[in-house]
């Protein structure tokens, strides 16, 4: 027998983007899931494991990652890490940015950056205003 696999919807607390410390999910496995938004993961630095579409991704150290709407992820194991989960509704990013999303996540879903990487700041910007509002 099949074992069906949950698809999680309006997770977003009626928002269009949401901001999440990573440790949100330490000591947690999330079991297999499909969600209907973008997620991103932002690792400042430790390790990250995550399976997707059935294939294993690590990320250590300062690291990026997404996991497109519709895709089969499930988290694995995290360590000593820090960082972000950024979720998005599909609808608030451009049809265009979508576009190449959809055509890396075939390729290369996560990325090595540097520790310093403008775009943790641009978090801490966001998440100062997503606690503004």
């Amino acid at each position: 027998m099949k074992k069906m696999i949950p698809s999680h919807h309006n997770q977003l607390e009626n928002s269009t983007v949401r901001l999440m410390p990573l440790s949100v999910f330490y000591e947690k496995q999330a079991e297999i899931h499909r969600d209907d938004h973008y997620m991103f993961i932002l690792q400042k630095k430790g390790d990250f494991t995550l399976e997707v579409d059935f294939k294993i991704i690590e990320m250590k150290g300062a690291s990026l990652c997404f996991v497109a709407p519709g895709q089969i992820h499930q988290y694995i194991h995290q360590k000593d890490n820090e960082g972000w989960f950024l979720f998005a509704e599909a609808g608030s990013i451009s049809e265009w940015y979508r576009e190449v999303l959809d055509m890396h996540q075939w390729i290369h879903q996560a990325v090595s950056i540097e520790e310093n990487d403008l775009i943790f700041d641009l978090l801490l910007l966001l998440g100062k205003t997503e606690r503004e509002t």
